[in-house]
């Protein structure tokens, strides 16, 4: 999407992912950029089994999301990285701390490491999904105003 990943370290720490998303971001549809990238797997990224359980909360989300939220349980995590709204509101459900995406770019934001409306523009044109009434909200909290 955007050139913004070394950023998770400065800003998170260690990242650690379930096997089930390092397959997803593996898939066929995966950018070459982000493959070629995973292949490189830098120190602050590691991939980590999940044991498997039996929830019935975690069954009807997406593999990679529940993966993520056992994970994240099972080495308590200070967070998950998470936009799927239904892995979402489970994480949030079992007490885990949720930042999205666009949350992720606000703490960059913040810490002067981006210019959130910038990169707002870019994971759009990339085609990461913002619904125009949350994309108003953000554009005017950051004082760029209407760009739907």
């Amino acid at each position: 999407m955007i050139d913004e990943i070394d950023l998770l370290p400065i800003l998170l720490g260690e990242i650690a992912i379930p096997e089930m998303v390092y397959r997803e971001l593996n898939a066929p549809s995966t950018p070459d950029k982000i493959k070629r990238y995973l292949d490189r797997k830098p120190d602050w990224l590691s991939v980590r089994k999940v044991k498997p359980i039996i929830d019935q909360q975690l069954q009807d989300i997406d593999p990679g999301e529940r993966d993520a939220i056992l994970l994240a349980e099972e080495l308590s995590a200070d967070g998950i990285l998470i936009d799927d709204m239904d892995g979402r509101t489970v994480a949030l459900e079992r007490g885990l701390r949720v930042l999205g995406t666009l949350g992720f770019l606000e703490l960059a934001d913040s810490e002067g490491l981006l210019n959130f409306l910038d990169s707002l523009d870019q994971i759009k044109a990339a085609g990461f999904f913002v619904s125009k009434w949350l994309e108003q909200e953000l554009r005017s909290a950051h004082g760029g105003g209407s760009n739907a």
